[in-house]
């Protein structure tokens, strides 16, 4: 008699414990983490950096949710977007730093997307210019004015749409001319 009750026992404790884990289980389904709840109001207001990184930490629980792969998908790929366009605003407006920063965090989301990588390139070329300007303004005054043509020649090369580089060259000519009229009168 023990006996069987010890069985209706045990039978019960099991069938408890089976629906309670299909009941567990069941509800884990429609359970939304944290993570994702955070990632979809980051999503929602357009914080897509910010929505990245909750749907990644929600995918460290749940690796194989489609649903959540695509929302994280979703959320970098506007992250590089407005990385992208932040670094042509910042190119626009002659920010050549911030757009190459801009630039480098787009690549950093997406390194095969070959607009963020012309972007970059785009934004590296010009930045270039602008340091082979800078350096060849100041060596005339240390007597260096062939170096100077070449700086300044060199910039306008790499920004066709730079003129204070041509204008550089320009006043260098100017004074030369000047110095050799100069010379012959003597």
């Amino acid at each position: 008699m023990q006996l069987t009750r010890l069985g209706d026992l045990v039978s019960k404790t099991a069938s408890v414990f089976v629906f309670g884990s299909f009941t567990l289980l069941a509800g884990c389904a429609y359970f939304e983490s944290t993570d994702v709840k955070r990632g979809d109001q980051h999503l929602a207001a357009g914080k897509w950096e910010e929505a990245t990184i909750a749907y990644r930490q929600a995918l460290k629980e749940a690796p194989f949710d489609t649903s959540l792969q695509e929302k994280f998908n979703l959320a970098r790929e506007r992250a590089a977007a407005q990385y992208q366009e932040q670094g042509r605003i910042a190119l626009k407006e002659h920010h050549l730093d911030l757009a190459v920063e801009h630039f480098k965090r787009a690549l950093s989301i997406e390194p095969s997307n070959p607009e963020h990588q012309a972007g970059l390139g785009e934004a590296l070329r010009l930045k270039e210019s602008r340091e082979h300007f800078r350096e060849a303004d100041r060596l005339p005054q240390l007597g260096r004015v062939d170096e100077a043509m070449e700086g300044y020649a060199k910039s306008a090369e790499l920004d066709r749409t730079f003129s204070e580089p041509l204008e550089g060259i320009s006043k260098l000519t100017e004074d030369q001319h000047a110095r050799d009229r100069e010379d012959r009168r003597k």
